[in-house]
């Protein structure tokens, strides 16, 4: 569960959280290093949902 950084603007937050879900559509082990992601929890993650939803500021895997 993740929620909105504070130093994004209340009226970009429907922009953020549309780009961090885009970046967590398009995650590979590749490209999930540039996040700090290592490839063990990388694969644990994908194994788990590839599923994300956001309420109230919140963004959470389902």
């Amino acid at each position: 569960m993740a929620t909105i950084p504070p130093s994004v603007a209340e009226e970009d937050h429907d922009k953020f959280v549309k780009l961090v879900l885009e970046e967590f559509e398009n995650l590979y082990e590749g490209n999930a290093i540039r996040f700090g992601i290592r490839p063990l929890e990388f694969a644990v993650g994908r194994k788990k949902s590839n599923n994300y939803s956001y309420s109230s500021g919140v963004i959470s895997c389902v």
